[in-house]
């Protein structure tokens, strides 16, 4: 009997899928669209969460979630201490994969 392993959607998918829609954004901003994604309440979303998807040391979960990290976002400066986000073309390829795995459901 053949099973075969249904792909997981992650937080990576939806924030690179995020960021190719909408452009370069904010941590801030990305995190409220994913939620939206996730199809949680409005309400429920607090900016300062999900901080390790972001960090570009890896951060304490040695950065097994940081998109930064994996080199799948990079960080673009917009002057003094701003900056945004922005895809790689590996997160690019992810968000593709994204749309792929969503029209499949």
């Amino acid at each position: 009997m053949e099973t075969s392993k249904k792909p997981r959607i992650t937080k990576a998918h939806r924030i690179c899928y995020v960021l190719s829609v909408h452009g370069n954004l904010t941590r801030v901003e990305a995190m409220r669209h994913v939620h939206q994604l996730e199809g949680k309440h409005p309400d429920a979303f607090t900016p300062t969460s999900n901080n390790c998807y972001w960090t570009s040391t890896g951060g304490g979960n040695g950065g097994q979630c940081s998109v930064v990290h994996k080199g799948l976002v990079r960080i673009v400066p917009r002057g003094g201490r701003k900056f945004v986000y922005a895809n790689t073309p590996e997160g690019t390829a992810l968000a593709a994969e994204y749309i792929g795995l969503v029209a499949r459901d």
